[in-house]
């Protein structure tokens, strides 16, 4: 049973965090295994059967992707399950006090929380910051970790390189939407055998359409992982 010993190094050294975190209990390779390295130990508890199911879905994954816990390339063109909401007000205020750093919503300005402002400035109603669309991540597909999740990326190793949004109309308070977001690009960058020079890279695409089927938004998400 040569074959487990080949589990790098970083299978057990690294994963810990990841591992007491999912699983929430720590040193599941290691506990009352002796001697030997940690591969060697860790191949101890696989014997032993210490090692739980979802364990064992992991290990195995890192034989089929040839790298552990990165996402999933099958995923490419994926697209998630479509997301409804309705753009409030009070939310529109609250993000607008968040990104000016105010510490209340009454020192924004006043287009983001007066109507009659933002009339006067040709909007139908109250309009949203331009990168208000970052929170609309939270109320669809899940959520960022739903997002992060189903692509099947190591949130540890993972850093959001880029946010890109194309305007077709404006968006406004009481806009119900549509938002439709699929897996649009997955490469790779570097060399794997240098470390801390390879990545892998995720687009996902996002369409926001308003209750005329109209296209008003599409975002680009970029997320690296290392």
């Amino acid at each position: 049973m040569c074959f487990y010993t080949d589990l790098p190094a970083v299978l057990v050294d690294s994963q810990i965090n990841v591992t007491e975190e999912r699983f929430g209990k720590r040193d599941i390779f290691f506990k009352e295994a002796t001697g030997g390295t940690p591969v060697r130990r860790a191949v101890v508890r696989l014997f032993r059967g210490e090692i739980p199911g979802r364990l064992w879905y992991l290990i195995l994954d890192y034989f089929r992707r040839g790298r552990f816990l990165m996402a999933d390339k099958s995923k490419l063109g994926f697209e998630f399950p479509t997301g409804y909401f309705q753009v409030q007000k009070n939310k529109i205020a609250e993000f607008a006090a968040a990104v000016s750093q105010k510490d209340s919503i009454n020192d924004i300005k006043n287009i983001y929380r007066d109507e009659e402002t933002a009339k006067s400035d040709g909007y139908i109603n109250i309009p949203i910051p331009l990168t208000f669309p970052t929170s609309f991540a939270f109320w669809t597909a899940g959520g960022i970790f739903g997002i992060i999740d189903e692509v099947g990326a190591d949130v540890t190793k993972l850093l959001h390189s880029e946010e890109e949004y194309e305007y077709f109309a404006p968006i406004c308070a009481g806009d119900k939407l549509t938002a439709k977001m699929r897996v649009a690009e997955m490469y790779e960058r570097g060399k794997k055998e240098r470390k801390g020079r390879y990545f892998e890279i995720t687009v996902l695409v996002t369409e926001i359409f308003n209750e005329k089927n109209e296209l008003v938004l599409r975002a680009r998400t970029t997320f690296v992982e290392r």
